[in-house]
């Protein structure tokens, strides 16, 4: 299902308002989701790192979550005012 055209602009204009707010920050706040399993069988855990760059917040996730086996990084992506719970 493909979204409209406006509503494409409205999250490509909050997505552009989270990297300017994170851009000059040395430290940056993450959300993480993992994934552990097959597809059928998978397991998932959202993760809210502190990190300098992606890679490092995957690693830290990754060093933190309680999945077993082999976990892999599903999305990652910068917190939002949604994410930690600041609604306007």
């Amino acid at each position: 299902m493909a979204l409209s055209e406006e509503v494409q602009t409205i999250v490509q204009s909050y997505q552009k308002g989270i990297e300017n707010y994170w851009k000059d920050k040395p430290y940056k706040s993450w959300v993480v989701t993992l994934e552990s399993g097959r597809k059928k069988s998978s397991e998932t855990d959202v993760m809210f790192v502190r990190a300098s760059n992606q890679s490092s917040a995957i690693r830290i996730a990754k060093k933190k979550t309680l999945l077993k086996r082999k976990v892999r990084c599903r999305s990652i992506r910068l917190m939002g005012p949604f994410d930690a719970c600041c609604y306007f």
